[in-house]
C-alpha cells in the first residue's frame, strides 16, 4: 500500500482530514494501519449510543445502524446519504473495535432509545475493554436493578448518571461517578451515600432518615467525604440539621 511509504508527517495530515468511517475501514486493513489511525487524532470524535452508534465530527454525524447478527457491510446514515463499514461481525464487536482504535470515551449512552437487549450487549463490550462512559441517561429504561447493579460494579462511568425509575436495594452507584441525578431513590441508602465518591448528588424520595442525614452532614462539615461539593434531597422533613439549611464546606447543601 503506497500510503504506508509516505513520511509520517504526510500521513498525519492525510489522516487528520479523513472522516471516521474512512478511518474505521482503514483500520480493518491491517494491525499496522489500525495503529496509524491514532495519527488522525480520533479523540476529536464524539461517540454516543442510542438508537444508533453515532460518531460526531464537528457538525457532521455518522449514524451506524445496530443490525442483528453478522453482516459483510454495516450501513451508516449521513446527511449526504449512505455509506458503509466493511465489517463481518456483530455491531457490539464493532463498537469494541472503534473504541479500541480511536481511544476516545463514549460521551453519552441513552438507555431508553438503545433498549434493554442492545444495552446489555453494548455494556458487555464496554466492560470487556474497560472503556470510559462519560454520561449515562437511564430515564424510563426497563433494565432491572440486579442487572444494572452488577454492571455498575465494573462499568467505568465517570460523568453523570440520570435515573427516574424505582429500583431495588441491589442497585449500585458506579464507583467513579461524579454526578448522580436520581428520582424515586428508595434504593439510595446511607451505605451508598457513604461509599459514594460523587461531587454532586441530587436524589428525591430516597430512604435516608433524618438521623442518618444529620450524622452524615456533621461529618461532611468536619471534612469527611472530601469529594462531595453539593447534595440535594427532597421528601425528608429536616429535623435539627445542624445550624440550618444551605451551609457548606466547599459548595452548598440543600435539603427540602
Amino acid at each position: 500500500m503506497k500510503f504506508l511509504h509516505f513520511p509520517i508527517l504526510v500521513m498525519k495530515e492525510i489522516l487528520k482530514n479523513m472522516d471516521p468511517i474512512v478511518l474505521i475501514n482503514l483500520s480493518l486493513i491491517s494491525k499496522k494501519m489500525s495503529f496509524l489511525i491514532l495519527h488522525g487524532n480520533p479523540s476529536r470524535f464524539k461517540i454516543s449510543l442510542s438508537d444508533y452508534l453515532t460518531i460526531t465530527s464537528g457538525q457532521e454525524s455518522y449514524n451506524i445502524y445496530l443490525c442483528r447478527g453478522k453482516s459483510n457491510l454495516v450501513a451508516v446514515k449521513v446527511a449526504q446519504g449512505m455509506c458503509s463499514v466493511n465489517w463481518n461481525d456483530t455491531w457490539p464487536k464493532l463498537l469494541f473495535h472503534i473504541l479500541k482504535v480511536f481511544k476516545c470515551p463514549i460521551t453519552t449512552v441513552t438507555g431508553f432509545l438503545l433498549g434493554p437487549v442492545k444495552f446489555r450487549e453494548a455494556m458487555q463490550q464496554v466492560i470487556r475493554g474497560n472503556f470510559e462512559i462519560q454520561d449515562m441517561d437511564l430515564r424510563n429504561s426497563s433494565m432491572g436493578s440486579d442487572v444494572l447493579g452488577r454492571m455498575f460494579e465494573e462499568a467505568n462511568v465517570t460523568g453523570t448518571l440520570t435515573l427516574n425509575r424505582e429500583y431495588e436495594s441491589t442497585m449500585q452507584c458506579p464507583k467513579d461517578l461524579k454526578y448522580l441525578l436520581s428520582e424515586n431513590s428508595d434504593w439510595f441508602t446511607i451505605d451508598k451515600l457513604i461509599a459514594s465518591r460523587c461531587v454532586v448528588i441530587e436524589v428525591t424520595k430516597c430512604s435516608l432518615t433524618n438521623f442518618e442525614l444529620d450524622e452524615y452532614l456533621k461529618k461532611w462539615q468536619n471534612g469527611d467525604y472530601p469529594n462531595l461539593e453539593y447534595f440535594f434531597t427532597s421528601g425528608i422533613e429536616p429535623m435539627e440539621l445542624l445550624d440550618g439549611l444551605g451551609w457548606c464546606r466547599t459548595g452548598s447543601l440543600v435539603v427540602s
